[in-house]
């Protein structure tokens, strides 16, 4: 199957879609998003483009809005926790290059980091609106007892939903999902962890933003910490 190229998309053209998503947040937790640059190819990571957004809550700067472009085998990965060679990969998450997409990284800093999805593009370039499937990566153990990279959760849709959405151009309900959060019994979830587009998921672009949060005392925290955590069901 032909990947989708984002070399061949107007990355500008992402840029309304992006805001009208961003607009239904705005409203829906009270956030604000400042202006943001375009979207630019980011060849040197192993995710295909992004732009990062300022935001506030309360008119209290929160921090960072990363808008991550994902097409299908991209990831956040890299090699700063676990070297090439740490961890097994299956071979489902093996790559010829960029192998450090699916390594799984510490989060030791944050306190907590929500996925918003904003919109997946499908081949004829619709944008469904909050349509997202990626997978949640993280360190596990196979039956050797071996450190392996392993599937923790699911961000968005299930395949069969995500599908069916790209193929009638459908849009969903927005959901903020938690990839990581620091609870009160020290309890890490999510840490450490890589967001993957799984190779065998429907093939599109998916757009999805990611905030992250330290600092104990920022204000939108407590709002953050009451979202969902990743789906553990993943089929």
């Amino acid at each position: 199957m032909i990947k989708m190229d984002i070399k061949n998309i107007d990355l500008r053209s992402l840029n309304v879609p992006i805001e009208d998503a961003l607009a239904f947040y705005e409203v829906q937790l009270g956030l604000r998003f400042q202006n943001f640059p375009d979207l630019t190819l980011t060849p040197d990571k192993p995710n295909s483009a992004r732009t990062i957004i300022p935001v506030t809550y309360q008119s209290a700067p929160v921090g960072d809005f990363y808008a991550i472009v994902f097409a299908r085998g991209d990831g956040t990965g890299d090699s700063k926790t676990y070297k090439i060679g740490d961890l097994k990969i299956p071979s489902e998450f093996q790559h010829a290059k960029k192998q450090e997409r699916v390594i799984p990284r510490a989060k030791t800093e944050l306190l907590c980091e929500g996925c918003f999805p904003l919109f997946s593009l499908n081949r004829k370039g619709h944008a469904s609106r909050f349509a997202m499937c990626l997978d949640e990566l993280g360190v596990g153990y196979d039956e050797h007892h071996d450190r392996t990279i392993t599937r923790i959760g699911r961000l968005g849709q299930a395949n069969y939903d995500y599908a069916n959405a790209l193929y009638k151009e459908l849009s969903f309900e927005p959901r903020i999902q938690l990839t990581m959060n620091a609870l009160a019994d020290e309890t890490r979830l999510g840490d450490p962890h890589t967001i993957y587009f799984n190779r065998f998921t429907e093939e599109s672009l998916q757009v999805a933003g990611f905030l992250a949060i330290k600092d104990p005392t920022n204000p939108f925290l407590p709002v953050l910490q009451k979202q969902e955590t990743f789906r553990v069901e993943l089929n």
